[in-house]
This record gives C-alpha cells, sequence and structure tokens, in this order.
C-alpha cells in the first residue's frame, strides 16, 4: 500500500479481478493528479475516482470487461439521479474497452465533467455517447466508435479542436455531424462517405457562414473529386471550408490528379501541407487541361493568399500547376524525387521577394538556379542538401537577409566564387567531401557566426581545427561543432525528427 501523499500512479498488467482495497478508499489515493490504469484485463469495475478531488489527468486501456464508467458505489454515495463527479478532471483518455457501453449504470439521469477540457475515446465500439455534461471541453477525438452519434457534437459550445475517424457513419438526416459552431480545427481520418455538411437543414457554402474554421487536416480519406461519388457533391462538402486558412493532405493514396476545384473552394487559404500522397502527380485531367492548353502560361489556379507550401514524401509528384503570388513567405519541397525543382519555381513562384525560407531536399532534376530565384532579399533561411548542392547557387548571388544556411550531403560541391552573406548567423555543413574552403565572402563572415558545425568534411574540417588556416576565423564562434563522426547504412542527418506545423 502506497502513502497517502502520492500523486502520480500508472498500473500495467494487474491480473486480479478486482482493485486493491487501498484503491477503493479515497483518503488513501484522494492526493492523486495522473492515473493511468492499463492491461487490468480482469477488473469490471474501477476504483471510486470520480470521487477524487484533486485528479486531472485519467487514461483508461485495456480493460476488456469494464462495462460501466461510474460504478453502482456513485449513485449509493451520491444519493441523487444527476452526479457532478470528477471536480478537477482536465484530461481524460479511454482507449480499447470493447464491452465498455455507458458513462454511469441506470438509475442516475447523467455524469457532468465540470472541468474536462480534452477528452480522447479511441477503439470503444459499444460505447454510445459522450458525456453529456462538458461545458468547458475544447478538444475532442474520436477513433472507431462507430455506436456514438455524430450530432451529439454540435451540442459542444466550447470545442475549438476535433478529430474523428468517420468511417460510415451516417451523415445525412437527425444524426448528420454538423461542426460546432466555435470549431477552429477539424481533422478527418478515413472518411469515405462524401455528403455536403448541413445546419439546421442548409448547406452552408459561403465564407461568412462559419468565419471559425481555420485549420483542415484531411488522413486516409476520400474526399477529392477524383476520387468520391457525385462532383456536385463534393463541391458542395468542400465550399464548407471556403474559410480555411490551413490545409494539411495526408497519406492520401486516392489522390492522383490535382485537386483544383477542391481548392479553389477554399478562398482563404494560407497553409498548404501535403503529406506522403504516394499516388499524387500534380497532373490535371483531360479535362482540366482542355480548358487551359498552356496552364503553365496561363495558370488554372492562383492562390492569392498562400505563404506556406510544404511537400513532403510525394514520390510520383511531377507538377505543380498553381502560381503564388508575393504573398509566398515558406517553401518546403522534401523527397519528391520526381518534382523539377527548377520549372515548379520558375513558374509558379512569380515573385519571390517576400520568401523567406526555402528548403528543397532532394530531386533528381534540378541542375540550374531559376533567374526568377536570383533576387531574395527577403529569404532568412536556406537549407538544400541530398546531392543538390551549394553548387546550383549562382555566382555572386547575394543574400542580404540570410541568417541561417544548411548544406547536407553534397559529395562533389564547392562554393561558388562571390557569394555574399552579410547577415549570416548560423551555418551548418554536414557530408560534403567535395568543399575544401570557404569563398573570401564568407570568410569574411566568420568571426561573427553564432553556430557553425562542419560534420564529415575532412578538408574543411583541417583547417578549422587549431593549426588550420580557419582557426583563427572560426575559433571565437560560441557554439562551434567540428567533428567526423562514423556510422553504418545511411547518414544520421536523415534519421533526424523533422519537426512540421499542424
Amino acid at each position: 500500500m502506497p502513502h497517502d501523499k502520492l500523486k502520480y500512479l500508472h498500473i500495467d498488467g494487474y491480473k486480479g479481478f478486482g482493485f486493491p482495497k487501498w484503491m477503493m478508499e479515497v483518503p488513501i489515493i484522494g492526493n492523486l493528479k495522473g492515473l493511468k490504469l492499463e492491461w487490468c484485463i480482469n477488473c469490471a469495475e474501477l476504483p471510486p475516482l470520480w470521487l477524487l478531488p484533486l485528479l486531472e489527468d485519467l487514461h483508461i486501456e485495456k480493460m476488456g470487461n469494464l462495462i460501466s464508467f461510474v460504478g453502482s458505489m456513485c449513485k449509493n454515495v451520491e444519493g441523487k439521479k444527476s452526479l457532478t463527479i470528477f471536480p478537477a478532471l482536465k484530461k481524460l483518455t479511454i482507449r480499447i474497452l470493447p464491452n465498455l457501453e455507458r458513462w454511469h449504470e441506470e438509475g442516475s439521469e447523467s455524469v457532468a465533467f465540470p472541468e474536462l477540457k480534452t477528452l480522447a475515446i479511441k477503439d470503444c465500439p459499444k460505447l454510445k455517447s459522450i458525456p453529456t455534461h462538458v461545458p468547458l471541453l475544447t478538444s475532442l477525438e474520436l477513433n472507431n466508435c462507430t455506436e456514438i452519434k455524430l450530432r451529439q457534437i454540435s451540442y459542444l459550445p466550447m470545442l475549438s479542436k476535433l478529430s474523428i475517424s468517420l468511417y460510415d457513419m451516417p451523415l445525412r438526416g437527425p444524426d448528420a455531424f454538423r461542426p460546432p459552431k466555435n470549431l477552429e480545427e477539424l481533422k478527418i481520418v478515413r472518411y469515405e462517405n462524401v455528403y455536403p455538411l448541413e445546419e439546421e437543414g442548409e448547406q452552408l457554402i459561403s465564407c461568412q457562414t462559419r468565419p471559425v474554421l481555420r485549420k483542415l487536416t484531411i488522413f486516409a480519406s476520400y474526399c477529392f473529386l477524383s476520387c468520391g461519388p457525385s462532383k456536385v457533391v463534393a463541391l458542395e462538402f468542400w465550399k464548407y471550408f471556403a474559410a480555411v486558412e490551413y490545409l494539411v493532405i495526408h497519406q492520401c493514396d486516392n489522390l492522383v490528379f490535382w485537386p483544383e476545384e477542391e481548392l479553389r473552394s477554399l478562398k482563404c487559404l494560407k497553409n498548404l501541407l501535403i503529406f506522403e500522397c504516394r499516388n499524387l502527380t500534380g497532373a490535371l485531367t483531360e479535362q482540366q487541361q482542355a480548358s487551359s492548353l498552356e496552364y503553365y502560361l496561363t495558370p488554372p489556379l492562383p492562390l492569392p493568399h498562400l505563404e506556406n507550401i510544404d511537400f513532403f514524401r510525394c514520390p510520383e509528384l511531377v507538377q505543380v500547376p498553381f502560381v503564388c503570388s508575393k504573398s509566398l513567405k515558406d517553401l518546403q519541397i522534401e523527397d519528391c524525387r520526381k518534382l523539377n525543382i527548377g520549372e515548379m519555381l520558375t513558374h509558379v513562384i512569380t515573385d519571390p521577394t517576400e520568401l523567406k525560407s526555402l528548403r528543397i531536399t532532394p530531386s533528381t532534376h534540378w541542375s540550374v538556379w531559376p533567374d526568377n530565384m536570383k533576387h531574395l532579399p527577403s529569404l532568412d533561411s536556406l537549407e538544400i542538401g541530398w546531392y543538390l548542392g551549394i553548387g546550383l547557387v549562382p555566382p555572386g548571388l547575394h543574400l542580404p537577409s540570410l541568417l541561417n544556411l544548411r548544406i547536407f550531403e553534397c559529395p562533389g560541391e564547392s562554393f561558388p566564387p562571390g557569394l555574399h552573406l552579410p547577415s549570416l548567423v548560423d551555418l551548418i555543413i554536414t557530408e560534403c567531401p567535395g568543399i575544401k574552403s570557404f569563398p573570401p565572402g564568407l570568410q569574411n563572415r566568420l568571426p561573427s557566426l553564432q553556430h557553425l558545425s562542419i560534420n564529415n568534411c575532412p578538408a574543411l574540417e583541417r583547417r578549422c581545427r587549431s593549426g588550420g588556416d580557419y582557426y583563427d576565423l572560426v575559433s571565437s564562434i560560441p557554439d562551434l561543432q567540428i567533428e567526423t563522426y562514423r556510422h553504418k547504412g545511411k547518414s544520421l542527418l536523415k534519421n533526424l525528427p523533422c519537426i512540421r506545423a499542424s
């Protein structure tokens, strides 16, 4: 038995048919703030956790015999039908409870969670509802809970973030899904039935009808005109999101052609992120090409407000048939090996004067730095690598605002002459054995750097170490890393985690 000051408890793999007696005593567990129970496979009831005055975070997982979340003991203690329980609980996660059917035993009208803000319900196929009284709930995740009526979500007044796996749930009629009025972020997972979203029987098709919803994530879903049922129905679905500014399309392998008409519905779009869509080519359909035979010269889809583009691991992507205005600030293209980067930069970015961040890695189709990219007055971060290399940068390129430069895995490259980087403070060079020296302009900047990292560049490393030509220039850098590491297989740099916007 633990002492009564215990604040956090994790129980995993308990095999008893009932929890120990000390867990049933509120004075002993009354100071708990966090509790996780998992693989307690023989227990059919929870301890009286609902009476704990300080419990803020509760995680229940893999309890196959649990049928009712709040046991019969609760009714006896409270002695009334409407129950206010879990007085301090802010976060609740329940996962893989295959027999959980209800939140409370029969005989009590409802269960209230007065302070609950985050609720995740995953793989509870028999649970028929979400809690009725959750006035402060702001984040909800539903995954594989096919008995829960989606209409219940509509009545959550404070809900701002929703992630939901829809599967084959009904989306029309009295149980239809209608997002709450204050919803700001929506993630749709494995959406297979595309229907227009409705509110009070009327379809929402204008930006003004839902000004709050700003972020939409589509994951492994059939929401696109080219792979959904009816074109008219799919378009009505997309028109609901007219005010969306942040769109993520992730692992939608059914998407092949460029979603031109879908994106045209998003009149306020500022951020477009497409990740791991293995079959996306970016090509237009025959009908789209017929309406604009020279679609690179007269692009079919201008996106005037777009500020951020991020394409990640789309191995079949060959075209990006739209034009960005000067509002574009951040461009990242990673592991899209069939995309002709030079052509894409030439035709998609007509005015790069506001571009602040550029990350391109890798591509087998980029051999010349585009003419329209030779004047980048606002660029403060540049990252190129995986055999693209600094050799692409034209001689004499002037990047007056560049603060961060990262170059990696460019075995046969060297710096171009005349490179002028007057604002540079952060320089990382990794696995570039062909780089043996710094150009004069960069040499002059070395003493002003805040961070210099050189890895697996033998010639350059020798010149930066004690006794080398550059030692006096780099020795005063506050954060200096000069080293050669050994590894087997692929570069360690490739295995580093990539932090992205969500």
